[in-house]
């Protein structure tokens, strides 16, 4: 049978994942989630908006009930007022870093694997995610709280 050495490509991560806690950044990033794990007010009003989200998106893809204006201005609302919290606000954003890095890892290795050699930064398609992206148009969702960073 063949195999990789999967000790190799253990000693390979341990490297990378040392190096990347290395990074000051990394360790802010990972500082804004621990803030909000500790703080229940920020997590409870969090849960609200992922629920109110929910049920707001079901109801969308449901189409027996028109959503009313009333409706999304609700989930407006709730959703701008998770951007006053601070906690919230760097909960969010340390997610989306963290997400992202994750997905770079993943395309680089499925590409890897596809094209049998290294591939080049416009095979991976890395981009950048712009400013004032909005997550309900492009259809993204909320990260739940027991999500790969959260869940410590």
């Amino acid at each position: 049978m063949i195999k990789l050495d999967r000790d190799f490509v253990v000693g390979k991560m341990e490297t990378f994942c040392s190096e990347l806690l290395g990074q000051e950044d990394f360790q802010a990033l990972n500082g804004m989630i621990e803030r909000f794990r500790t703080d229940q007010e920020a997590q409870d009003q969090y849960k609200q908006f992922v629920n109110l989200y929910h049920a707001y998106q079901a109801k969308v893809r449901d189409q027996r009930e028109q959503v009313t204006e009333e409706e999304t201005a609700e989930v407006d609302q709730a959703e701008m007022a998770l951007y006053t919290n601070k906690v919230i606000r760097e909960y969010l954003f340390a997610e989306r870093e963290f997400s992202t890095i994750h997905d770079l890892i993943s395309r680089y290795y499925s590409k890897t694997v596809e094209l049998n050699r290294i591939p080049t930064r416009r095979e991976v398609k890395i981009e950048g995610t712009g400013c004032g992206s909005n997550q309900r148009a492009a259809g993204a969702e909320y990260p739940a709280l027991d999500s790969t960073y959260f869940g410590k």
